[in-house]
C-alpha cells in the first residue's frame, strides 16, 4: 500500500531484454561513520567529516578495468570532499568495496534538523553508464542505543522507539531476538486532565507533540557509568499556554553489554520546576504500543499483535506483554524503577478514548487491568509529586525484555538493582543559588581540608551539559558526581560525601576534582582543582 500512485504505467521491452548486453554495477549495501571525521556518536552532525563505505555487485557482464563509481551531491549544505573509486574489471557476479578507501562528505553549518540527503552514484566505463540514488539522513534528533540485547530508538523530545510516527522509519522501534516489538511509544505526564503533556497518539490520527528541543540526542560509549550513555533535554513549551506546566527535563539513559544487564535500557528524566511557584500532584508515565512477535519458528502473519497479551507484576513494578501462546515467546516490559503509581492495559479499538482526559487517567487513575486478548497497549507511571520552584524531580524507568516470563523477571530484577547503584552514584546534594555569572567559573571547595564532606561550587553563563568528577593523586576517577548532565546558568553548589563510585569510604589524602561543560553552540570549559581529606 505505501507504493499506492507511484510506481506509474508503462511496457516492458521484452525483446530489448533478451538481446542487449550491459554491466550493471548496483551498490547493494552501504554504512557510514563519524568515527574519523567527527565526534564517533554516529549522528552526522554539522562540521563533520563524514566516511561512506560501499559494496557494489556486477550483476550482468563484466566490466571494464576503467569503470569508476563517482558520488555527487547536489545539497547546499552537504559537500563530497571525496567522491571517486575506481571499481575498476568486475566479472559477472562479482562484488568489490570501497572500504579501503571510503567516499567522504562534509556537512556544513546551517544544515537543518532531521535532514534527508539525496546522493547520486555514476557508475561510467567505456561505453557503460548508469545511475543510483540513495539518501542518508544528516543532523538527526534521535539515537539508537545498540551495546547489548535490545537496541531502541530515543528521540530529543521524549519519544521512543520512532521519531516519525506513523511511518517509523527514523528509529529503529524496540528489537529483541532480531524483530521490532514496539510500534509507538512516548512520555505521558501531568497534574490533571487540563494539564496534560505527551508526545503519543490523539484522536486525529496523529501524535500529540507539546514538548520541544533544540538538541539532539546524543550517544556516547563507554561512558561515566555503563557501557552506552546517551542524554538531550528538552521542554514543554510546544504545548500551548493553558496546558503547559513550565518544565525543563533533562533526559538520560543507560545501557550495558554484560550479563545479567545486557537486556534492559534505563531512561531517567529529571523534571525541573522553572514555574515560579510549586507544582503539586505531578505524575510521570510510558505510552507504549508493544507489538510482540511469536518466537522464531512460529507463524508470523501480518496480524500476529493481534495476539498479544498485558499483564502487570506488582512485586516488581513490571507491565509487561507478550505474543499468546505456549513455549518461551519473547516478553516485553517496562519497569516503574521508583514504584508505581498507575498501570493501565489498552486495547486499540474504534472505541479506544485517546483525549487528554483519558491520558490522565491512565497516569493517575491506579491499576486497571485487561487480560483479553488483542492489539494491547500499557501505560506505566510514578507519582503524585511535589517539585518545589527551581528545584527537579527524576523518575526512571527500565525497558527489558527477555525469553519467557521468568527470564523476563529476572532481567527486569537486574535492572531494579542496576538503578538502586545508579541512584548512589548520582545521588549527590545540590543547590542553586542566585544569580548568573559573566565567565566559568570552578571554587575552590569548603571546607578544605574536610571530614566527611565538602561543597563544590561552580559557575556557568550558560545553559550546557556538566561533567564534575573526582580523582585519586594518580588519576585514577573515583567518583563521578555529575556524568554530563545538562545544568542551567547560574551558581551551582554540590556537595561531595567522600564515598567512591562503590559507595566506599575512601582514605585521607590529596584528591582532585575536576569539571567539563560543553553545549550545541560549541563552548567549553575545563578546570581542575586540588583538595585534602582528613579522616
Amino acid at each position: 500500500p505505501s507504493y499506492r500512485y507511484k510506481l506509474g504505467k508503462g511496457r516492458v521491452n521484452a525483446y530489448r531484454a533478451v538481446t542487449e548486453t550491459s554491466p550493471s554495477v548496483r551498490m547493494v549495501s552501504f554504512y557510514a561513520k563519524d568515527s574519523a571525521g567527527g565526534n564517533g556518536n554516529g549522528a552526522f552532525e554539522v562540521n563533520e567529516d563524514i566516511d561512506v563505505f560501499m559494496e557494489f555487485t556486477n550483476y550482468l557482464d563484466p566490466t571494464s578495468p576503467a569503470t569508476t563509481v563517482t558520488l555527487l551531491s547536489t545539497d547546499p549544505f552537504v559537500t563530497v570532499t571525496y567522491g571517486s573509486f575506481p571499481v575498476g574489471a568486475i566479472p559477472t557476479g562479482g562484488t568489490v568495496n570501497n572500504h579501503l578507501t571510503p567516499f567522504r562528505v562534509h556537512v556544513l553549518p546551517g544544515i537543518g534538523p532531521l535532514k534527508l540527503v539525496t546522493f547520486t552514484l555514476e557508475i561510467s566505463g567505456d561505453a557503460y553508464a548508469d545511475r543510483q540514488q540513495f539518501t542518508m539522513l544528516f543532523n538527526p534528533t534521535f539515537a539508537t542505543h545498540t551495546v547489548n540485547n535490545v537496541w531502541t530508538t530515543l528521540t530529543n523530545n521524549g519519544k521512543i522507539g520512532f521519531q516519525d510516527f506513523p511511518a517509523n522509519s527514523q528509529g529503529v522501534g524496540f528489537i529483541f531476538g532480531g524483530e521490532n516489538q514496539l510500534f509507538e511509544g512516548g512520555l505521558v505526564i501531568g497534574t490533571s486532565a487540563t494539564k496534560l503533556l505527551n508526545v503519543v497518539r490523539n484522536a486525529t490520527g496523529a501524535q500529540d507533540n507539546d514538548f520541544s528541543s533544540t538538541k539532539t540526542y546524543s550517544m556516547l560509549g563507554p561512558g561515566a557509568i555503563a557501557d552506552e550513555e546517551g542524554g538531550t533535554y528538552f521542554a514543554d513549551s510546544a504545548a500551548s499556554a493553558a496546558v503547559r506546566i513550565n518544565l525543563r527535563v533533562t533526559m538520560d539513559s543507560y545501557a550495558y553489554a554484560s550479563e545479567p544487564d545486557n537486556d534492559y535500557i534505563i531512561t531517567t528524566y529529571a523534571f525541573k520546576n522553572v514555574s515560579g511557584v510549586q507544582i503539586t500532584n505531578f505524575f510521570a508515565g510510558v505510552f507504549l504500543d508493544w507489538d510482540v512477535h511469536p518466537a522464531s519458528g512460529f507463524v508470523n502473519s501480518d496480524s500476529y499483535f493481534d495476539s498479544n497479551k498485558t499483564a502487570f507484576d506488582p512485586p516488581r513494578d513490571l507491565a509487561y506483554v507478550w505474543y499468546d501462546t505456549t513455549g518461551p515467546t519473547p516478553y516485553c516490559g517496562v519497569v516503574a524503577l521508583d514504584g508505581t503509581a498507575s498501570y493501565r492495559a489498552l486495547r486499540n479499538s474504534l472505541t479506544i478514548d485517546l483525549s487528554d482526559a483519558a491520558k490522565w487517567a491512565w497516569i493517575s487513575g491506579g491499576i486497571v487491568e485487561d487480560t483479553a486478548r488483542g492489539d494491547v497497549h500499557v501505560a506505566l507511571s510514578a507519582g503524585p509529586y511535589t517539585i518545589d520552584n527551581g528545584l527537579a524531580r527524576k523518575v526512571a524507568f527500565a525497558f527489558v525484555a527477555g525469553n519467557g516470563l521468568a527470564e523476563l523477571q529476572a532481567n527486569a530484577d537486574a535492572a531494579i538493582a542496576k538503578w538502586a547503584a545508579i541512584k548512589t552514584l548520582t545521588a549527590v546534594e545540590e543547590r542553586t543559588p542566585d544569580g548568573i555569572p559573566s565567565a566559568f567559573s570552578l571554587d575552590q571547595n569548603y571546607p578544605n581540608p574536610f571530614n566527611p564532606s565538602t561543597t563544590i561550587r561552580y559557575g556557568l553563563p550558560s545553559t550546557g551539559r556538566v561533567r564534575l568528577t573526582i580523582h585519586a593523586i594518580l588519576g585514577e576517577e573515583i567518583r563521578t558526581l555529575i556524568s554530563g548532565e545538562e545544568r542551567r546558568a547560574g551558581y551551582h553548589d554540590i556537595v561531595w560525601d567522600g564515598l567512591d563510585n562503590r559507595g566506599k569510604s575512601t582514605a585521607s589524602g590529596v584528591y582532585f576534582y575536576r569539571m567539563e561543560y560543553a553545549d550545541a553552540e560549541g563552548n567549553s570549559f575545563r578546570q581542575t582543582r586540588k583538595f585534602i581529606l582528613l579522616r
